[in-house]
């Protein structure tokens, strides 16, 4: 009971913590929501799994209308929801908003949390724990994602390898099981994550071959394989269908340079800022890390190893050794190496909590000041939030009282739909994530070039107008006339359009029904989704 207590409390202090550098989120869990274009998605896809994680349709979601497989088009998160899903129950349905914020703030949380019982476990000292469960995920890295849910969900990875650390080391059922839950939690999370741990896992057994290791090891596999299964089934099938392979320009924006060692902490950015991804782990972080290399044992080199092996990875193809693992299709498709390298810095504080725990004690001044120094290193700046109003715009009301039907609200792109979607529950053409369907770039291309810049084409001979009526079985059409500018010389367009059938405006958002019969010049004739009735 004990030790159970002084997990509480520390999980307790974790949320405090995290609470903190994700303010002022704990204060507006209904009413904002961080910054960005990817927080809807995020919020759409924690939401949709959540009520639908069971079900035979768990990968499909409403976003992206027609697109199948909606939700795996981008990282799903599973290690949240499943953290998430004892406490859903208690939060309205019709709330996202209060899941989504909340999800992010318990998987920072917990991550904080499992690093630091990593540590502890480990060097077998609570001041290494706190350290390295402060700095591996409440520091500047993480701090320039907490608009991605999924890059927060780290937290079964240090279970994971604390699992397979004890696995290697004394073989039984429990941590076999351990290891293969936690895996595929890890990978469910995020692919980039699922990567890295595959790596460690690698570097570990070959450091400490056995065939025991091997037994239990090969159990723990096949676990994972079984639980991945129906995962990597859907994904499978999504990755056949579109070829979703990076291209060499993607990778090269998102694998990281010298540029990426920067820092947003408040202690280190007006020296040391980051124009590209923050990975300057802090002077603290970085001096124990290498004192811990030079004085420690296997465990600790080790863990250098794995830490060298993906900031190697991190270099995407300029470094060799990406070129031949993106052969691999979970490689394939990512598109910033450099997450791998994130990964390495959060192994180089675990890598640290060794070093301040070998520390003499006659040295404990010094141990105290390389605590403080690492936790303030770590302090970033206020977060940005967008304000979210509650229940849906009037014209969504009205829509939403008419017979059911996928709904696009100009342009594609726009993500705050989802929020709407999230809480009313209707299919939409709008989506989000990090593989955008085919058919939904070439509907945000059209309409960007033939109705939001081109102001001279009439609506029904565009190729937008005959992509929606003919590929898709868009029904109701919303220009966003009271929450986007511009969009006067569009809406007079639509006046003279024949293809779409004003319905009203409400609040200055204009609300069109498509039209599929002979009198829609861009319809044609049955190719695509049925005539109107």
């Amino acid at each position: 009971m004990k030790a159970l207590g002084r997990e509480f409390a520390l999980f307790a202090f974790f949320v405090l913590a995290s609470g903190f550098v994700l303010r002022p989120l704990p204060f507006h869990l209904g009413d904002t929501i961080p910054a960005g274009s990817d927080p809807p998605h995020h919020l759409y896809i924690l939401s949709w799994l959540l009520d639908h994680g069971l079900s035979a349709d768990r990968f499909e979601g409403r976003m992206f209308s027609p697109a199948k497989n909606a939700v795996l088009r981008s990282d799903l998160s599973i290690g949240t929801v499943a953290l998430m899903t004892p406490i859903a129950p208690f939060i309205h349905d019709d709330e996202p908003l209060v899941r989504f914020n909340l999800a992010t703030w318990l998987a920072l949380a917990f991550s904080g949390w499992a690093f630091c019982l990593l540590a502890r476990s480990w060097t077998e000292s609570m001041p290494a724990g706190l350290f390295a469960g402060i700095t591996a995920v409440l520091g500047s890295h993480q701090s320039l994602h907490y608009v991605h849910l999924n890059l927060l969900s780290v937290g079964w990875l240090p279970i994971f390898l604390l699992a397979l650390d004890r696995l290697l080391t004394r073989g039984s059922p429990g941590w076999s099981v351990l290891t293969g839950l936690s895996f595929a939690l890890v990978a469910c999370s995020s692919g980039y994550y699922g990567v890295a741990a595959s790596v460690i896992a690698v570097v570990f057994f070959a450091r400490r071959p056995s065939a025991q290791g091997l037994k239990w090891g090969g159990i723990a596999a096949l676990l994972a394989l079984i639980l991945l299964s129906p995962y990597l089934i859907a994904y499978a099938s999504l990755h056949a269908e579109e070829s979703l392979v990076r291209t060499s320009r993607e990778l090269a924006k998102g694998s990281w340079t010298i540029t990426d060692v920067g820092s947003r902490t408040l202690l280190h950015r007006l020296w040391n800022p980051a124009p590209g991804e923050p990975l300057f782990p802090g002077l603290a972080v970085l001096g124990l890390a290498i004192y811990s290399l030079r004085r420690g044992g296997r465990l600790e080199k080790t863990l250098g190893l794995a830490v060298g092996l993906l900031f190697w990875l991190g270099l995407g193809e300029p470094g060799g050794l990406y070129r031949i693992l993106g052969l691999v299709p979970p490689f394939s498709s990512m598109r910033h190496p450099v997450t791998l390298s994130a990964v390495g810095l959060m192994l180089l504080s675990v890598m640290a909590a060794f070093g301040l725990a070998r520390l003499p004690k006659s040295r404990a001044f010094l141990s105290l000041t390389l605590l403080g120094t690492g936790i303030v290193e770590t302090l970033p700046p206020p977060n940005d939030f967008f304000d979210v109003a509650p229940g849906v715009p009037p014209v969504y009301e009205v829509v939403l009282k008419l017979p059911p039907g996928p709904i696009l609200d100009i342009p594609p792109y726009e993500a705050s739909p989802l929020i709407w979607a999230a809480r009313r529950g209707f299919e939409t053409v709008n989506g989000g994530g990090a593989f955008i369907p085919a058919l939904t770039n070439r509907i945000e291309t059209t309409i960007q070039n033939h109705w939001l810049t081109d102001g001279y084409q009439p609506i029904d001979e565009s190729k937008a107008a005959a992509i929606l009526l003919n590929e898709t079985s868009m029904r109701y059409l919303i220009l966003p006339g009271g929450r986007r500018g511009g969009l006067a010389p569009l809406m007079d367009r639509f006046a003279e359009s024949h293809c779409f059938k004003k319905l009203g405006v409400y609040q200055s958002d204009q609300l069109f029904e498509a039209v599929r019969d002979a009198s829609c010049p861009a319809w044609a004739g049955g190719a695509g989704a049925e005539p109107s009735p």
